[in-house]
């Protein structure tokens, strides 16, 4: 008898501290859900776009300094992939000062370029329609960012090239690209290369934007100090 009083015991105490498990449970999930509701969509809605606008602003602000895409290791852009032939072949002969000109070439049109690329970025986020404001406030870290690239990657290349075309005549690209291109093609056994020389910097220009957009809506995430205005605080604390 006096064995069967301890188990019961041991089993009434085992069973409280379950259910005060279960309500601690419950209790932080009222307080998250409490929290959510604090919070209307319209509010996680402008402290995502304010995000992104102050992400784009420091993406502008690095990608078009001097250098800013030419001696990053996250966004400089390289020799054409498809054309890598022309480069292989080209240094065998002795063309890598030509080869690393052209490659500057092409990071300081995309530098150029970018100067201009503010007012493109902060026109598609205020035309965002963020339908899933929830799903994208509660996700990865870099959620707005990959959001606002899905909506908004036409418009923006749209936008930009014109712009990428300019740049590139004003560091005169195309004309670096084309003596590299045409002593290619005077070596024997080669098959020429053609590429859109345009379309793949404002590629690249725009993937370079979006790497630092992102770079900065991960820190506004992660780092209280970078919440810089009421919004952010509220939003993202």
């Amino acid at each position: 008898r006096e064995v069967f009083i301890v188990c019961l015991f041991i089993f009434s105490a085992q069973n409280l501290l379950a259910q005060d498990k279960l309500f601690k449970k419950a209790s932080q999930s009222v307080n998250i859900i409490q929290s959510d509701l604090s919070l209307s969509e319209d509010k996680i809605k402008k402290g995502l776009e304010e995000a992104l606008k102050k992400g784009s602003k420091y993406a502008v602000s690095q990608a078009s300094k001097h250098d800013g895409f030419n001696d990053s290791k996250l966004i400089r852009i390289h020799f054409p992939l498809q054309a890598i032939n022309i480069k292989r072949g080209l240094v065998k002969i002795g063309f890598q000062n030509q080869i690393e000109f052209f490659e500057e070439s092409m990071n300081r049109a995309a530098e150029l370029a970018s100067k201009q690329a503010l007012p493109i970025l902060i026109s598609a986020i205020k035309e965002m329609n963020i339908k899933d404001v929830y799903s994208i406030y509660k996700g990865n870290v870099n959620a707005a960012t990959i959001f606002l690239k899905q909506q908004t990657s036409k418009k923006i290349y749209k936008e930009l090239k014109p712009i990428v075309i300019i740049s590139m005549q004003e560091i005169k690209v195309t004309q670096k690209w084309n003596i590299l291109s045409k002593k290619y093609n005077s070596l024997p056994f080669t098959k020429p290369v053609n590429t859109d020389l345009e379309d793949y910097i404002t590629n690249e220009t725009i993937y370079g934007l979006f790497v630092l957009v992102e770079q900065q809506e991960k820190e506004i995430r992660n780092n209280p100090v970078a919440r810089t205005s009421d919004i952010l605080k509220q939003v993202f604390d």
